[in-house]
C-alpha cells in the first residue's frame, strides 16, 4: 500500500482542491465535536439523556458572533455549499473567530431533523489516503440567525451554559 506506518504531515489544503476554498460568501470554517452524553448518533431519543444534554449546539467566538448580530441561545443556520443545518449558538471567547464548532450526531429525530452535520459535508473523493474516509472538518460555511424559531427554541441558553463540559 505504500504507507510508512508513521503519521506524516500533508498540506490540508490539498484535500479541499476545487471545492473547499474560503470565500466572501463562506468565510468561516466548520469543524465538529462529539457529545459527552450520547454515543455518536445513538440514544438521542432517550428522554433521560436528552434532559442531561443541551440541544444541538454550535460554538463561535463571542466577538465574531456579536459582529454578526448573534448571541447565546440564538438558533442559527450553518450553511455550506452543500446545504444548511440548524443549531443553538453558544459563544466562547477563546475560539478562533473564523471557526464554527458544530455538534456531531443529531438529525435522527423529528425534532432535530434539521441538525445533521452530514448535510454540510461531502462524501466524494478525494478521501483521506490513510483512512479511506471523507473529510469531516474544515468545511467553509457561513452562519445567520434563524428568523422564525419554533415554540420553545431559544429558552435553552441558560441551562446549556450550565451543562457545558
Amino acid at each position: 500500500m505504500d504507507y510508512t506506518g508513521v503519521p506524516t504531515f500533508k498540506d490540508l489544503l490539498d484535500v479541499f482542491t476545487d471545492r473547499f476554498e474560503l470565500t466572501p460568501e463562506y468565510p468561516l470554517v466548520m469543524t465538529n465535536y462529539k457529545s459527552e452524553v450520547f454515543f455518536l448518533s445513538g440514544y438521542r431519543n432517550v428522554k433521560e439523556l436528552l434532559e442531561k444534554s443541551p440541544p444541538p449546539t454550535a460554538f463561535m467566538n463571542t466577538e465574531a458572533a456579536r459582529d454578526l448580530g448573534l448571541e447565546d441561545g440564538d438558533w442559527i443556520w450553518i450553511e455550506s455549499p452543500r446545504g444548511r443545518i440548524k443549531h443553538m449558538l453558544m459563544t466562547e471567547p477563546s475560539l478562533d473567530p473564523r471557526v464554527v464548532n458544530t455538534e456531531f450526531g443529531w438529525g435522527g429525530t423529528e425534532e432535530y431533523k434539521d441538525c445533521n452535520i452530514n448535510v454540510l459535508t461531502d462524501y466524494r473523493p478525494p478521501y483521506d489516503p490513510g483512512m479511506g474516509t471523507a473529510t469531516l472538518r474544515g468545511y467553509p460555511c457561513k452562519v445567520y440567525k434563524v428568523r422564525r424559531q419554533k415554540k420553545g427554541e431559544g429558552h435553552h441558553a441558560k441551562e446549556a451554559k450550565e451543562k457545558r463540559f
